[in-house]
């Protein structure tokens, strides 16, 4: 049953009802959902005790959400220590409630094939959107930079969106860009039969030409981050290479407008850049827990479009190092090789979560649910694999290191990066 509701909370996550039905827009679908959910989930723990937070993931998810509270009340502002438990409760739920109910491979696979299922339905509408102005919900195009000339030759602005968390054309891109692998992956590996290779290509140009549309810079480079380690795994070492960057040269030459403008000089870079200066001085002025959460526009009039800069500006360190452990954790727990019979599947789940990683290097969704949702997933698959395989234990203050080193030198090259692109009036 919990299993069930999990599905459904992530539906009402992504679909958001009540934004597109007349009339339903004072039920809170997922509110009761997640009411319903969290009581199943108690009965089922009274009825069959089980420990859900035994993985080192689990800890850095609340380590983070500690860092979170933590931040405003280290200089006293309880009220913001609220609201930040408050706006991460939905992301926090969506984590463990996933971890409990998935219980099998299969499940677990089935909640990575319905998130790529809605996906579709929003690249299908997004598509829907832009040819006729309005999608579902009233949800119209937003203007942006121009990239599609229409047939009187003028230059089409429009850039798609979607309701809800998605409701910003580079939040849809992101959700894009993370179901891609699960379509790729299939398609690209030999042992996969026809058919199937077939209904993945199928699946796919609708997401790709959503993405398109989205005009999303972030959105690109995570496609090309999604798609360079098979180009590595399918073609070897030298071939992968040039075939990736052969990828990365045709993103930028005939994807949207905006790529051709990822240079330093580019005023969107140099407000980012400019961002990424003051999330430092923000570190620099508050080192351990930040400036607070919520708060990085006080100090700046545009947030960081950089999830690590703005976590050290709101968090600091502590909130920091937890963000980086949970990355960590991610991608040490995808890359454990699957059991006999069950496929690649972690393959293509730590493809998309690097496609997610790259996106979140230009966009600040440190606190978003879809961020937790593919933690989660990690999670579940290396709980699931453990199972059922005799892992030796590892020295838990070598990854600890591991961690902390890879938050310094983010540190390091954030200032590097600055330093060396930024261009300062005098």
């Amino acid at each position: 049953m919990a299993y069930l509701l999990a599905l459904a909370y992530l539906a009402c996550i992504y679909i958001r009802p009540a934004e597109i039905v007349a009339g339903w827009e004072a039920i809170p679908f997922a509110a009761i959902v997640a009411a319903v959910s969290a009581v199943c989930v108690a009965v089922s723990l009274v009825l069959r005790p089980r420990r859900f937070w035994d993985l080192p993931q689990d800890w850095f998810v609340l380590g983070f959400l500690f860092a979170v509270v933590a931040s405003n009340a280290a200089w006293g502002w309880i009220g913001g220590a609220l609201q930040g438990l408050v706006a991460m409760a939905p992301a926090i739920f969506a984590y463990f409630l996933l971890r409990i109910a998935a219980e099998t491979p299969r499940q677990l696979r089935t909640i990575g094939y319905t998130l790529v299922a809605l996906t579709l339905w929003h690249a299908a509408n997004g598509v829907v959107q832009f040819h006729t102005g309005v999608g579902l919900g009233g949800i119209v195009p937003i203007e942006g930079d121009s990239f599609v000339a229409d047939e009187g030759g003028a230059l089409d602005t429009r850039r798609i969106r979607a309701t809800g968390i998605f409701n910003d054309p580079n939040d849809l891109a992101l959700a894009l860009v993370v179901a891609v692998p699960f379509l790729t992956g299939p398609l690209l590996r030999r042992a996969t039969s026809t058919p199937v290779r077939v209904v993945a290509f199928l699946l796919l140009i609708p997401i790709g030409v959503a993405l398109y549309y989205t005009n999303s810079r972030g959105g690109m480079l995570g496609l090309g981050a999604a798609l360079a380690p098979y180009g590595y795994r399918r073609f070897g070492r030298v071939a992968g290479a040039l075939a990736t960057t052969a990828l990365l040269t045709f993103l930028i030459a005939l994807g949207p407008s905006r790529m051709a403008n990822l240079d330093a000089s580019e005023s969107s870079a140099q407000d980012r850049v400019q961002s990424w200066a003051e999330g430092l001085h923000m570190l620099e002025t508050h080192p351990l827990f930040g400036v607070g959460f919520g708060r990085y526009t006080e100090f700046n009039e545009l947030v960081a479009h950089n999830s690590f800069v703005h976590t050290l500006g709101e968090l600091g360190l502590i909130g920091s190092f937890f963000f980086v452990g949970m990355g960590y954790w991610f991608f040490h727990s995808t890359s454990r090789p699957p059991l006999a019979g069950e496929g690649p599947w972690g393959e293509d789940l730590w493809q998309s979560g690097a496609a997610l990683g790259v996106c979140a290097m230009f966009l600040s969704r440190q606190y978003s649910v879809l961020l937790f949702v593919w933690l989660a997933l990690s999670s579940g698959y290396v709980r699931l694999m453990a199972m059922r395989t005799a892992a030796p234990p590892r020295n838990a203050s070598v990854h600890l290191v591991r961690i902390a080193a890879i938050m310094v030198a983010g540190v390091v090259c954030t200032y590097s990066v600055v330093r060396v692109f930024g261009h300062w009036s005098t």
